[in-house]
This record gives C-alpha cells, structure tokens and sequence, in this order.
C-alpha cells in the first residue's frame, strides 16, 4: 500500500483498521462497509481512504467492481 497523488491522508484509526482487511492489495466490500460502520463513518470515507492507500475492492455486492 502506497499513498497515491495529492489526497489528503485519511484518520489514522481508519487506516490501522482497514488494513487489518487488505489482502493482496485488495480488501472485500463487506469488509470495507463492516469498517464504514465498526467506525461510523461513511463508505464514501472509506472508500476515500482505499484510494489514498491505493487498495482495489473487489467482491461488490452491487457488481460495480471487479471480482
């Protein structure tokens, strides 16, 4: 996981966190929405904090990722 461009860094709780669910430099959608709620913070955050780390989510229960 590497920051990516001129996003501004994401709470450090919400890294910590969701880095317990990357794997592969990918992390599930249901991980990443358990996280948005664990931490009461919106998917769009979290989301946001994905890009900066540069994760890809996969397994989207809508199907607007890749699998």
């Amino acid at each position: 996981m590497k920051p990516r461009g001129n996003m501004e860094r994401p709470e450090d709780q919400l890294i910590e966190e969701l880095k317990k669910y990357v794997r592969d430099n990918g992390i599930s959608c249901p991980a990443a929405l358990a996280v948005a709620n664990r931490l009461n913070v919106s998917p769009a955050k979290v989301g946001e904090a994905l890009d900066w780390m540069g994760v890809k989510i996969h397994g989207c229960q809508l199907g607007c990722f890749g699998k």
